[in-house]
């Protein structure tokens, strides 16, 4: 399945950041690319037109930053402005409002580095299996800092809060949304992962490979040396 639209959420910066890098997460560089220009190729080589790729990009300096970005690399991608801090959930709602996005829609966290050839195309082809959404699943020897995906009986997954010495599947910041899952949006600001997620039926998609959050600057030195190691 060839997803309508994908929306990225790349505007932010992270109070942990703040002072060490002075630009979004989303366009720090971390090995040859910054993770919007790895996440964009990505989608194209997915299949997805760059008319119909969505970025969230804040408001200020934040918007301004990627706004450039993507004028220098030649995008025609929609950049697109939020007047206030919306969390992940409203800045999702926004960009589909403004950009008159149409389902199903990818959404993508702008801020973990991993194998988005791999992860975009595992996500597209999983069977909906009538879920509302689909939720990528990064494995993790040491999870203690994320909450995991537990599979219930019937195949969908609920999220555990964070274990101490706990490994397994964590939440990949990559999404399959479906049209169902619209009418339990809120109106406004409101995250995707602890005001919508809870209330409809999602299916996780499994996913082995490299995955790092840079969230802090020791993690992004983790993945600056792990892409300088691997040459991705």
């Amino acid at each position: 399945m060839i997803p309508k639209n994908a929306i990225i959420l790349c505007g932010g910066i992270g109070w942990r950041m703040r002072g060490a890098f002075p630009m979004p997460k989303a366009l720090i560089p971390v090995g040859k690319q910054s993770i919007l220009e790895r996440q964009i190729l990505a989608l194209k080589k997915n299949g997805i037109q760059e008319k119909d790729i969505i970025l969230a990009a804040g408001n200020g300096e934040r918007f301004t930053a990627i706004s450039d970005f993507c004028r220098e690399k030649g995008w025609q991608v929609q950049v697109v402005f939020e007047e206030e801090k919306l969390k992940t959930g409203g800045a999702i709602k926004n960009a589909i409002l403004q950009a008159k996005a149409d389902f199903p829609i990818l959404a993508l966290n702008g801020d973990n580095l991993q194998d988005y050839d791999k992860a975009l195309n595992l996500i597209c082809k999983a069977d909906q299996q009538n879920a509302d959404a689909l939720i990528l699943g990064a494995y993790q020897d040491k999870a203690d800092d994320f909450g995991l995906l537990v599979e219930q009986n019937n195949g969908t997954v609920s999220f555990q809060e964070k274990v101490p010495d706990s490994r397994g599947y964590i939440n990949a910041g990559v999404y399959l949304l479906f049209k169902s899952c619209w009418q339990y949006m809120p109106d406004k600001i409101f995250s995707i992962e602890y005001d919508v997620f809870p209330k409809i039926k999602i299916r996780a998609v499994k996913y082995d490979s490299y995955w790092f959050g840079l969230d802090c600057p020791e993690r992004v030195a983790q993945a600056e040396e792990f892409c300088r190691s691997n040459k991705v």
